[in-house]
């Protein structure tokens, strides 16, 4: 994979299961992934460290502490892996898109939002091939007039 830039910024995460996957998400309650649909998940790197520090933790699948809702997905046991990294750098975008996102596709309610007024932040793309999500989350970023840049990760 291409290097993750220092910027601060926001990031689209793009995961694949292995397998389907049934697991507690803390106060949220318990969540199934299904091996053919592909996750979607949108956050923000404005600390220290920035877009390199945020999502190369995302991508550590080992001995990390469970943080954030997402860790929950990615981590060992579930075996869902990141297999493609959106980055648009040096702008605070990610209300903005997991609202435009919510009006477009399925989404588990209150997942990474619970500290803000989105219905979610990790959204379903069902049924449907990761070429053509690809397509979708392009024509979104695309009329919100982001730059962006794209990351592969490894497949699953």
């Amino acid at each position: 994979m291409e290097e993750i830039p220092r910027d601060k910024g926001t990031y689209i995460l793009i995961i694949k299961c292995p397998k389907n996957v049934l697991f507690k998400v803390g106060s949220l309650g318990t969540i199934m992934l299904k091996n053919w649909d592909v996750y979607v998940y949108v956050g923000s790197a404005f600390n220290k460290g920035g877009l390199a520090s945020r999502v190369s933790r995302h991508l550590k699948y080992h001995d990390k502490k469970t943080f954030w809702h997402i860790d929950y997905v990615l981590n060992a046991n579930t075996g869902c892996r990141v297999v493609t990294v959106i980055i648009i750098p040096r702008r605070k975008v990610e209300h903005v898109i997991a609202k435009y996102f919510s009006t477009m596709f399925k989404y588990v309610p209150k997942f990474g939002s619970t500290d803000c007024k989105c219905p979610s932040h990790f959204f379903v793309m069902e049924h449907i091939s990761l070429e053509e999500v690809m397509k979708n989350i392009n024509k979104v970023l695309t009329s919100l007039k982001l730059s962006f840049k794209v990351l592969k990760c490894s497949e699953v």
